[in-house]
């Protein structure tokens, strides 16, 4: 009974993290070497209190500078940063995205 309980514990925790994952979309991506616009963009987005935050996936990537997400290609180039942003809050980060580049 106990076992089952604590079974049923871990399930729920389980299936709630993985609800609580897909809230964040990537908007942007970039190698580690080229990583310069993807942090001016999450300091930007801060400031304006959007929810975000920066995630490094270490592992093979593509080879052009700027990628998108679902473009990874297998090769040595090392790191991938990418800019996560809340579901919620991905519309006006476009419109930000879009304000600040047209500033540059």
């Amino acid at each position: 009974m106990v076992l089952g309980m604590m079974l049923l514990v871990v399930a729920l925790l389980w299936v709630g993290l993985l609800i609580r994952s897909k809230r964040w979309k990537v908007l942007l991506t970039a190698t580690r070497a080229n990583s310069e616009q993807v942090e001016t963009m999450y300091a930007y987005f801060q400031s304006h209190k959007i929810r975000c935050k920066l995630i490094t996936d270490v592992g093979p990537v593509g080879s052009s500078s700027f990628i998108h997400a679902t473009d990874m290609m297998p090769n040595d180039s090392g790191a991938v940063m990418m800019l996560k942003v809340h579901q919620r809050d991905m519309d006006a980060a476009k419109k930000l995205m879009g304000i600040h580049q047209g500033i540059l």
